[in-house]
């Protein structure tokens, strides 16, 4: 369990996170390329993003093993990381 004090750290794991972190991080611009300061469309959107939350954390992810359920959530929040970092900026994020 994620969250057990005794359990011994897992370096292949916390690698296997931090590249899934890098990779999600960057996919919204990947999908939707900042070619213009009007980017952010489907894929930058608040309701993409409750989207990301319910993937992450919906009653299906209850069948996952632990270590799919990190590699999950490191995936979705690096997504949701870049969507906050965008939705800092002027522009900010659209609904949908």
């Amino acid at each position: 369990m994620a969250n057990d004090p005794s359990r011994k750290f897992d370096w292949d794991e916390f690698l296997i996170s931090a590249g899934i972190g890098a990779v999600a991080v960057s996919i919204p611009d990947v999908l939707e390329p900042a070619s213009s300061p009007n980017h952010r469309r489907f894929f930058h959107s608040i309701l993409f993003g409750v989207g990301i939350l319910f993937a992450a954390y919906g009653p299906h992810v209850r069948k996952l093993s632990s270590k799919q359920k990190n590699f999950l959530h490191a995936a979705a929040w690096s997504y949701l990381a870049h969507l906050l970092a965008d939705g800092q900026t002027p522009k900010g994020l659209p609904i949908c």
